[in-house]
C-alpha cells in the first residue's frame, strides 16, 4: 500500500530530485544559449556548412574520446566530487573562451588564431559535460529507484526541451547585445547553479561502494580480460536482446538524420530568411512538441510499449525531416517542428528509461557513457556528411536526401527490431533488470 502511494506521488516528493532536476534544467539552459551564439557568430563570418561542422565537432568529440574513463569514474568515484570538478572544467573553458573572443583584432591571423582557439575552448568546456554526463542518469535512477525511472527520465529530459529552446532565445539574445562574451556568461551562471547543487544534493553514489564491481555482474561476467573495459562494456550492449537491437537501429539513424544539424541555421537564415530572433522560434516549438512526447510517455510501464514508441517517434522525425526540405517558408518550419519534438522526444525517453532498467546498478555509468559515447562518435560521422552535403547540395537538398536515408534505415530498423524482439521472448532470454518493472 505504502508502495502504491509512493509510486502515484509526484517525482518532485522523492527528496534530492529537486535538486537534481533543476541542475539539469540550469545546464542545459547554458549550454543552449552557448550553443546558439556559437553557431549565429560562425554564420556570421561566412564559415558555411564546414564552419558549422568543425563547430559541432568540437562540442561532441570529447563526449566520444572519453567515454572510458567518465563512465569508469562515475562508477568509481564520489558523484559530488565529480560534478564539482565537472563544473570547474567548464567554468576554466569559459574563461578560455572569452579571452580568445577578446582575442586583438579582426582579420588576417588574429582571426583565424580566434576561431581556433574558439573550438578548443569549446571543445573544454564539453569535456566538462561529459565528466558528468554518465553522472546525472545514475544517481537520478539511485534517488527515485527503480520503478519510477521511466518517470524520472520524462522529467529530466522533458525539462531539457524545455530548457532547450529558452537557451536558444536567451543565447540570441544575449548574441545581439554582447556576442558570444554575453551568452558564455550565461553558461558560467548555470554552471556554478550546478555545483551548488551538487553540494546540497544528499544521496551519494561511487566511491567505496562502488570500487569493487559484483562479481555475479553481468557485464562482469561477459569481461575479456584481455580487452579494454569499454570494448567489454560495448559487446555486453550490442549483445542484450532489447538494448543491443536499440543501438544498432539508432546509430545509422544518427548518421543520416543529424547531418540536417550542420545547415539547420543555413536552412533558417538563408534560404527561408529567418531573423536571429525568429531563428530562436524554432527551438521553441520543437521544445513544445517535446513537452507533449514527454507527458504522453512517463507512465508508460511495459518495454513492449517503449519499443514501439521508440520506432514510432523516430518515423515522425524522419519523415518530417524530409518534408522540411521543401517548406516554403520558415514559418512552416517551425509548425513541423513540434511533431519531431514529439517524435523526438518520445523515443528518447522510452530508450533512456530501457538504459537504465536493463543496465546492473553497479555499472550503469559505464553502460551510460559506452551508450551516448557510441551515439556521439556517429554524430561525428554526421557532420562529416552533413558538411559535404551542404557545400553539394544546399541546405533544402540536404534535408531532402538525408530524410529519405532516415526513412530507409527506419524501414529496415522496424522490420529487424521486430524479429529480434520475437526471437528474443520464447527463447526465455529475459534480461537482467535491477528491479522489476511495475505494470
Amino acid at each position: 500500500m505504502k508502495e502504491n502511494l509512493r509510486n502515484s506521488a509526484s517525482i518532485w516528493t522523492e527528496g534530492d530530485i529537486r535538486w537534481i532536476l533543476p541542475a539539469r534544467l540550469a545546464a542545459l539552459l547554458g549550454s543552449s544559449a552557448l550553443a546558439t551564439a556559437l553557431l549565429l557568430t560562425t554564420e556570421g563570418a561566412g564559415r558555411g556548412a564546414v564552419g558549422v561542422a568543425l563547430l559541432m565537432g568540437a562540442v561532441t568529440l570529447p563526449v566520444v574520446l572519453t567515454i572510458g574513463w567518465t563512465g569508469r569514474l562515475a562508477d568509481t568515484r564520489d558523484s559530488r566530487q565529480l560534478l564539482l570538478a565537472a563544473t570547474a572544467v567548464q567554468l576554466a573553458g569559459l574563461a578560455g573562451l572569452v579571452a580568445a573572443v577578446r582575442a586583438p583584432g579582426p582579420g588576417g591571423g588574429s582571426e583565424t588564431l580566434w576561431w581556433w582557439l574558439t573550438l578548443g575552448t569549446v571543445a573544454l568546456v564539453q569535456t566538462g559535460h561529459a565528466l558528468e554526463l554518465p553522472v546525472w542518469p545514475a544517481l537520478t535512477a539511485k534517488v527515485v529507484g527503480d520503478e519510477r525511472i521511466g518517470d524520472a527520465m520524462a522529467w529530466q529530459q522533458g525539462l531539457g526541451v524545455l530548457a532547450a529552446p529558452a537557451g536558444a532565445l536567451l543565447g540570441a539574445f544575449a548574441y545581439s547585445l554582447g556576442g558570444v562574451v554575453a551568452a558564455a556568461g550565461i553558461t558560467a551562471l548555470c554552471a556554478l547553479a550546478g555545483g551548488v547543487a551538487a553540494l546540497a544534493i544528499r544521496t551519494r553514489r561511487g566511491g567505496g561502494a562502488a570500487t569493487h564491481p559484483l562479481a555475479t555482474d553481468e557485464i562482469a561476467e561477459s569481461e575479456d580480460a584481455e580487452a579494454p573495459p569499454t570494448v567489454s562494456t560495448l559487446r555486453w550492449l550490442v549483445t542484450h536482446p532489447v538494448l543491443g537491437p536499440i543501438l544498432l537501429v539508432l546509430t545509422p539513424l544518427v548518421l543520416v538524420g543529424e547531418a540536417v544539424n550542420v545547415v539547420e541555421v543555413l536552412l533558417a537564415r538563408q534560404e527561408l530568411g529567418a531573423s536571429a530572433a525568429q531563428y530562436g522560434w524554432g527551438e521553441v516549438a520543437f521544445g513544445v512538441g517535446a513537452v507533449i512526447g514527454t507527458w504522453g510517455v512517463r507512465r508508460v510501464t511495459s518495454d513492449a510499449a517503449r519499443l514501439v514508441l521508440f520506432l514510432g517517434g523516430f518515423w515522425v522525425v524522419s519523415v518530417l525531416i524530409l518534408v522540411a526540405g521543401v517548406v516554403p517558408s520558415w514559418w512552416w518550419y517551425v509548425g513541423l517542428a513540434v511533431p519531431i519534438g514529439a517524435g523526438n522526444m518520445a523515443a528518447n525517453v522510452s530508450s533512456a528509461t530501457l538504459l537504465m532498467l536493463h543496465t546492473p546498478e553497479a555499472r550503469r555509468g559505464r553502460v551510460q557513457a559506452a551508450f551516448v559515447g557510441t551515439v556521439r562518435a556517429f554524430s561525428l560521422g554526421a557532420l562529416a556528411i552533413g558538411g559535404l552535403l551542404g557545400s553539394a547540395l544546399g541546405p533544402r537538398g540536404t534535408y531532402v536526401a538525408c530524410g529519405t536515408a532516415a526513412c530507409l534505415v527506419m524501414l529496415a530498423g522496424s522490420v529487424w527490431l521486430h524479429r529480434a524482439h520475437r526471437a528474443a521472448r520464447p527463447s526465455g532470454r529475459r534480461p537482467r533488470r535491477a528491479a522489476t518493472v511495475v505494470p
